[in-house]
């Protein structure tokens, strides 16, 4: 999930048993409030203890070998490779890792140029504004689009010679697909080798996806009535036995935003209404898995529609 900076604090924060306080939590304070990026959360940990045992080394007179910083997110679209690269970001700077508080997300159209030598010269200078801090690429293998794209594998070649060039300057991410970014790390034979901390973003659970349903819908003051938590669950569990999009979080986001029309069509008619009925989304409130386009897992097709 792509979570705007107030409402990650908010839902880490409501997750960890804390009291909301804008401002006031650290990034690794949100990062331990997330689900379902548990492998993430263990490596930001190793890279910012090892990092810190390096400067008190130093501080001892004694030199150790900085480890690079670099890592590789995969997984689905909704896993939350985006915000976890944000706060990655943050808590590194926080930690004293990074000199500058600089998240620099860019795409294709950012690094790769429109004509012959233009693409190595847009790629550094993007590279020069991130140093410091840490460089975001997500989706990344749409770099290339095949061994003819010549403009993007420019763009790679000088992004792997950058990186080894500034690798105590500079922290890169790249996000995708885990199938896709497989066949991208072989664009160019270094570039794989740059990379050491590759991190999966497991596809959420149904309990998990419940549960962050019911943070989004008190983020507004709804409560979700038991009968309709067990419809959702049935929902996510169809969902993500599909093993495709559905499953992601932003799929129970969509589903509470509905929720909250039906509600409010629901009460429409009405000349008043309590604040339980307002604020309480019902079974009825959210839809019925055939009505979704879910695909059934044993024949391919889609229910409904």
């Amino acid at each position: 999930m792509d979570w705007k900076t107030g409402e990650i604090e908010r839902i880490s924060a409501t997750i960890a048993g804390r009291p909301y306080m804008p401002g006031k939590m650290s990034a690794m304070e949100e990062l331990e409030g997330l689900l379902g990026v548990e492998r993430a959360k263990e490596a930001v940990k190793n890279n910012i203890a090892y990092c810190k045992m390096v400067m008190k080394a130093a501080e001892k007179g004694r030199q150790l070998d900085p480890l690079p910083l670099n890592m590789v997110f995969m997984g689905n679209p909704g896993t939350a490779k985006t915000t976890v690269a944000r706060l990655v970001a943050r808590a590194f700077f926080e930690e004293k890792i990074i000199r500058k508080n600089v998240f620099l997300e860019v795409g294709r159209s950012d690094l790769v140029g429109e004509y012959s030598g233009h693409t190595a010269v847009k790629t550094k200078n993007i590279i020069d504004r991130a140093l410091s801090g840490v460089l975001f690429i997500d989706e990344a293998y749409s770099l290339c689009n095949g061994e003819n794209d010549s403009f993007g594998l420019e763009a790679i070649n000088m992004l792997t010679q950058e990186i080894d060039n500034q690798r105590d300057n500079l922290c890169v991410i790249l996000a995708g697909y885990s199938d896709k970014m497989e066949e991208f790390l072989k664009t160019n034979p270094g570039l794989k080798s740059r990379f050491q901390n590759y991190i999966m973003f497991d596809d959420y659970s149904a309990d998990e996806l419940l549960k962050i349903s019911g943070i989004l819908a008190a983020k507004n003051g709804f409560r979700i009535h038991p009968d309709a938590e067990e419809k959702l669950t049935e929902i996510f569990r169809a969902a993500i036995a599909t093993g495709t999009d559905f499953g992601a979080g932003r799929f129970a986001r969509n589903l509470i935003d509905k929720a909250k029309q039906i509600r409010a069509r629901s009460l429409s008619s009405l000349n008043s209404y309590s604040d339980d009925e307002m604020f309480t989304l019902m079974p009825g409130d959210f839809p019925d898995i055939e009505s979704l386009g879910i695909p059934c897992t044993d024949s391919g097709r889609k229910i409904g529609f």
